[in-house]
């Protein structure tokens, strides 16, 4: 969910870097929010690695394994997850109801007790506040 608020910042970093570092990386060892990078992509240098845990040295970039996920942390982040593939997803195939669905699924709105209404304007508004930044099928996105 944040990450559709983020994307207008994603793309003036995006567009800085490619101003004043064109042949820099991008390097998103953190993962945060995978539309944010996505939009780095899009906007920034070609060059970019997603989802690299690593130690930087002067000659070396040694990746760190962090081994299997036990199934207690797994069940704790699965909803996270689901609702980052169900927001791209959805942003991706223009689907509106499928982001309120990721939202109201979301554990922190489920844990505020918000309303249906109260979460579909508050996507109508993100939709619309950010449009320009979505996938070209939004553009004749009206509220």
């Amino acid at each position: 969910m944040r990450a559709l608020r983020t994307i207008p910042i994603y793309v003036r970093f995006a567009e800085a870097i490619k101003q004043n570092s064109p042949d820099a990386w991008i390097i998103n060892y953190t993962n945060p929010m995978s539309l944010c990078v996505k939009t780095l992509y899009l906007c920034g240098p070609v060059q970019a690695v997603v989802e690299t845990n690593a130690v930087f040295e002067r000659d070396a970039i040694r990746p760190i394994l962090a081994g299997d996920l036990p199934e207690c942390v797994k069940e704790l982040i699965m909803p996270a997850f689901e609702n980052h593939e169900a927001i791209l997803e959805a942003a991706l195939t223009c689907n509106e109801e499928l982001v309120v669905k990721a939202f109201m699924n979301d554990p922190q709105v489920k844990g505020r007790k918000c309303k249906e209404q109260d979460i579909r304007l508050l996507v109508k508004d993100m939709l619309d506040g950010t449009k320009k930044y979505l996938p070209e099928g939004w553009s004749s996105y009206k509220r």
